[in-house]
């Protein structure tokens, strides 16, 4: 099953799910690629009017899949995935379609990113927020925060 699943509860609505569930959708390079693809199929159908954001299972995205270097990671690998993650945030910052990040639990790291590069969030009860790259002396490149409706707006079901 893929890692990026695109629906269409409507025609208007592109939903983008990330579906790694038991790694609390924790995405690798690979899977920031597939994302990359869906988001331009997304945009090329003339009648979707919003893409949608969210993670399967209890999770919204954990960021980088760490298991993902397979041991002890190189400064290269270390960039690599940097440089994934700054270019997965600015693809979603320049998407010519409104993108809503509907925040169903933990958004830590890049997921973090990935939430505040959407235009707007949409937040579970149970989403919860963790800026994971700071305390690694890391940031994630790119534009990811986008003025005053940087801040999520929690709807109780």
């Amino acid at each position: 099953m893929s890692d990026v699943i695109l629906e269409r509860p409507t025609p208007q609505i592109a939903l983008v799910t990330l579906n790694r569930p038991e790694r609390l959708n924790a995405m690798t390079v690979d899977m920031i690629d597939e994302l990359l693809a869906v988001l331009d199929e997304a945009c090329g159908d003339e009648q979707a009017r919003a893409i949608v954001i969210t993670g399967g299972g209890r999770g919204f995205c954990a960021g980088h899949d760490l298991a993902d270097f397979g041991g002890e990671g190189t400064v290269a690998e270390g960039m690599k995935v940097q440089e994934a993650f700054a270019g997965l945030t600015m693809a979603v910052c320049a998407q010519p379609l409104p993108v809503i990040a509907a925040v169903n639990g933990p958004a830590a790291g890049g997921g973090l990113a990935l939430a505040l590069a959407a235009d707007t969030r949409v937040c579970a009860t149970s989403a919860r927020f963790n800026a994971a790259f700071v305390r690694l002396g890391i940031s994630i490149r790119g534009r990811t925060i986008r003025g005053p409706n940087a801040l999520p707006v929690v709807f109780e079901r």
